[in-house]
């Protein structure tokens, strides 16, 4: 999205048209929609404000760029600026709307040079009705018990800073995805990564990737490592669209079962162990007392 409007108050009318428009094409949460809608009505209602001398008549542009979930906001004009200075949404003495405006992002920043004009812009990623649409999916994929009774008894705490309510929970046991303030008490573990990466790989389904990459923390709590095994081992076969099982029964699937056999009867082997403790505590345990031998600390 990309307009270019005369800086006046009838233009904003169209800049929130043109951005829920935007929304319902990219099929962002609602909530999310009024965000955008919100930042870009501050940003072009400051330079409808304070832009431009009195009587004089000048541009806006306002720029949305999508990037996955993420969004990158642009809202420009060449009126008097303010000197030649980046500032931040901590920055003092900024109007208010422009400290709502980094309040609902990511990031932002205004540059500015007197003479020369203005340009804001902010980043906003992942929005809570994305992430949670996302995670019910990959809970409700697996049979019924599976998950919540026979695997995964303790929730998984996604860290997302930027929110108000910042410990987004995989709450296995009732099958649902929450915000709180921090943690609940029987997290098993606390999963910490950029949020525009995690925007991106849930839009792409590679959570399961960067998992493997240097991009993530995962703090575990104490008694925590076999659920939170578990999570990002079943998290594997749902990106990769082998469950749920229906259209995944290829030829195939099959000789690549058939040929790791073996490690199939491990696996229910570590099921059937859960009953006492979660999925791949064994096998958590197992590479414990292998790293223990090999005199690892």
């Amino acid at each position: 999205m990309r307009l270019k409007l005369p800086a006046e108050v009838e233009s904003l009318a169209l800049v929130r048209r043109e951005a829920e428009a935007l929304g319902e094409r990219a099929g962002f949460d609602a909530s999310f929609v009024a965000d955008l809608k919100t930042v870009l009505s501050e940003a072009c209602g400051n330079v409808i404000r304070h832009a431009y001398m009195p009587g004089e008549s000048g541009m806006l542009e306002a720029e949305v760029v999508h990037e996955g979930e993420l969004l990158r906001v642009i809202v420009r004009d060449w009126g008097a600026g303010f000197g030649t200075q980046v500032r931040s949404a901590s920055t003092p003495g900024l109007h208010l709307g422009i400290q709502l405006i980094g309040a609902l992002s990511r990031r932002m920043h205004v540059r500015s040079e007197r003479g020369v004009g203005t340009e804001l812009e902010a980043e906003m990623t992942l929005d809570y009705g994305t992430f949670a649409d996302y995670f019910t999916s990959f809970m409700r994929a697996f049979p019924p018990g599976v998950i919540g009774r026979f695997a995964l008894r303790r929730p998984v705490v996604f860290h997302v800073p930027s929110s108000p309510l910042p410990s987004w929970v995989l709450d296995f046991r009732r099958g649902a995805v929450y915000r709180l303030s921090s943690p609940p008490p029987d997290t098993a573990s606390i999963v910490t990564v950029d949020e525009a990466v995690l925007a991106d790989a849930i839009a792409k389904r590679l959570m399961h990737v960067v998992h493997g990459s240097m991009r993530i923390s995962v703090h575990l709590r104490p008694g925590g490592a076999g659920d939170d095994l578990t999570f990002w081992g079943l998290l594997v076969p749902w990106e990769l669209g082998y469950v749920p099982l229906t259209g995944s029964l290829r030829p195939r699937l099959f000789e690549v079962t058939w040929r790791r056999r073996s490690e199939w009867l491990e696996w229910v082997d570590s099921l059937r162990a859960s009953r006492e403790a979660s999925l791949f505590e064994r096998l958590a345990s197992r590479f414990t007392t292998t790293t223990e031998r090999a005199g690892v600390s």
